[in-house]
């Protein structure tokens, strides 16, 4: 078993990008916890307070004990001279995953602070309608990273496998100067498959990606797609400077089993990285199959 968590492919490693959320639902949670039980509507009265501090709690547990009644409120602090205030409501709104919230939050794509920004993208990804499917891809020219990875994040799950026409935006994203974001785009392509000629070729452009996470999500992805044309830059990959990159193009030569590939993958039996070998004996065992 490779030893970098991106081995196990896109699925896990769109769970780890997501863990970036983390401390919010940890928030959210642990004031569940601690909350009589029927709270929600006066943590919804406690929204109209002049206390900051007591707005901002009261949307940061209306994520775990709101409901309909709370969407209305909570829309409405989306414009709360807090930013926190702002960024919990977000976070709130999309664990109810209201469709009415998709308005104001559209709206706070454009919030002055980048935490609000982040949130709202996510809310629209996680309510998953189509609305904001432009406005998403407004936010990959967004000044803080953390709002292009999450927008390219949102829109992979508005869009599924993607349209084609989709290619032009996830090369824009694949250009983008930090890696969180290049490698969103890159998983956003596996997801999609083998449904875009423009997908493929754009994933191998990726191959050669400056950066190893990035290169080795590509690797993990073309395995996948099981293309013999694919088969050339892997084996190149399999000289990787990265011993992930390495392992995880092995581990890809496997996937797809052409035996072009054996000769490449006996000469990484003698790799410096035991995991590597691993993953060069294990592909030449599938290829042998």
């Amino acid at each position: 078993m490779n030893a970098s968590p991106y081995a196990a492919g896109p699925a896990l490693v769109l769970t780890l990008a997501l863990c970036a959320l983390t401390p919010l639902a940890a928030l959210a949670g642990g004031a569940a916890a601690a909350a009589p039980a029927g709270g929600g509507s006066a943590l919804v009265a406690d929204l109209g307070s002049g206390d900051g501090k007591a707005r901002e709690r009261a949307a940061r547990r209306l994520a775990s004990e709101g409901g309909p009644e709370a969407v209305e409120p909570l829309a409405a602090a989306l414009a709360d001279e807090r930013w926190q205030v702002r960024k919990y409501a977000a976070f709130a709104l999309a664990q109810i995953g209201d469709r009415r919230a998709v308005e104001p939050l559209l709206r706070a794509l454009r919030d002055p602070v980048w935490h609000v920004r982040e949130q709202a993208a996510m809310a629209l990804g996680r309510i998953g309608d189509r609305r904001a499917a432009e406005p998403l891809r407004a936010r990959f020219a967004d000044a803080d990273w953390h709002v292009r990875e999450q927008a390219a994040l949102a829109l992979r799950k508005l869009e599924g496998g993607g349209p084609p026409q989709a290619d032009e935006a996830v090369a824009a994203l694949l250009r983008d100067p930090d890696w969180r974001v290049r490698q969103q785009a890159v998983l956003s392509l596996a997801a999609r498959g083998a449904s875009s000629p423009g997908s493929f070729d754009l994933l191998l452009g990726a191959l050669a990606d400056r950066d190893w996470h990035v290169r080795e999500v590509a690797a993990s992805a073309l395995g996948r797609l099981r293309e013999p044309a694919a088969v050339p830059p892997l084996i190149a990959a399999l000289g990787d400077a990265d011993w992930h990159v390495r392992g995880q193009a092995a581990h890809a030569l496997g996937l797809i089993g052409d035996r072009r590939a054996a000769e490449p993958l006996r000469a990484l039996l003698g790799d410096a990285v035991d995991d590597v070998r691993d993953d060069a004996r294990k592909a030449l065992k599938r290829l042998a199959r």
